[in-house]
C-alpha cells in the first residue's frame, strides 16, 4: 500500500509537474497559438488549450513543443493513447536534452499506469540518461523493476502469445517429423512380406541344421564283454 501511495504521488507529480507547457520565446504565428494553448491550459480550459496547439503545428508540423504540450493537455483530459502519440512524434524532434527527458518521463508515467513495465522501464532509462537529476524517472524506474520481477509474464504486452505461439510450432514441427518418419501403408505392406519371407527362410535353415545334425549322428553300439 506504501508502494502504491508513493507511485501514486510520483505519477500526480509527473502529470502535473513535469508536464508544465514551454513558454513561447518568439512572436510569430507558431508561438502565438502556444502563447494561447498555455494560457488556456493554466486556466484548466483544456479543449481550447488542444485546440490552440493544434493550430500551431498546422504551422509548423515539426514543432516538438507544440507536440510536448498538445500531449499533456490531452493526458489532462484522460486521452492516454492521444498523448501518447503526441509525445511519440515531438520526442524524436526535440533536441533540448531536458525537454527530451520530459517527453520521455511522460511516456513512462502513461505505461507504467497500464502496467507495461517493460517499455515503461525503457522510457524512464531514457529520461534518465537525458537527464540524471530526474530523481522521480529514478524511483518509478525501480518501481517498475520491482513489478515486473513480481509479474515476468508482463515483460512485454505480447510475451506470452509468442511462447504460447513457439510452442504450438514447435509442437507442429514435432508432429511433423513424426509423420514423415512413419511409414506408408505400401510400406508397411511390403514390410510385412518382407518379415514373413524372413522367418520362412529361418525355418528352413533351422529346420536343414536340425537334419544335418540327425544326419551326422552314428549310433552307438552295444558292447558285450567276452564270455570265455
Amino acid at each position: 500500500m506504501r508502494v502504491a501511495l508513493k507511485f501514486l504521488c510520483v505519477a500526480v507529480a509527473g502529470l502535473l509537474g513535469a508536464i508544465a507547457p514551454q513558454r513561447a520565446g518568439a512572436q510569430s504565428r507558431e508561438y502565438q497559438y502556444i502563447h494561447q494553448g498555455n494560457k488556456s491550459y493554466e486556466a484548466k480550459d483544456y479543449a481550447a488549450a488542444e485546440e490552440s496547439y493544434k493550430r500551431a503545428l498546422s504551422v509548423n508540423p515539426n514543432s516538438s513543443r507544440a507536440y510536448y504540450n498538445l500531449g499533456n493537455t490531452q493526458l489532462a483530459q484522460k486521452h492516454p493513447k492521444e498523448a501518447m502519440e503526441a509525445y511519440e512524434k515531438g520526442v524524436g524532434m526535440e533536441k533540448n536534452k531536458l525537454v527530451k527527458a520530459m517527453f520521455y518521463h511522460n511516456m513512462g508515467v502513461i505505461l507504467q499506469s497500464q502496467q507495461q513495465f517493460a517499455p515503461a522501464i525503457d522510457c524512464y532509462k531514457n529520461a534518465l540518461r537525458n537527464n540524471p537529476a530526474d530523481e522521480e524517472a529514478r524511483y518509478n524506474l525501480l518501481l517498475c523493476q520491482h513489478q515486473l520481477k513480481k509479474n515476468p509474464q508482463q515483460q512485454r504486452p505480447d510475451a506470452g502469445k509468442n511462447d504460447k505461439q513457439d510452442g504450438e510450432d514447435k509442437q507442429k514441427k514435432e508432429e511433423q517429423k513424426q509423420n514423415e518418419s512413419k511409414p506408408t501403408q505400401s510400406q508397411q505392406n511390403q514390410m510385412s512380406r518382407d518379415n514373413a519371407e524372413q522367418l520362412l527362410n529361418l525355418t528352413k535353415q533351422a529346420e536343414q541344421r536340425t537334419r544335418d545334425k540327425v544326419k551326422n549322428v552314428q549310433p552307438a553300439g552295444k558292447q558285450f564283454e567276452k564270455n570265455w
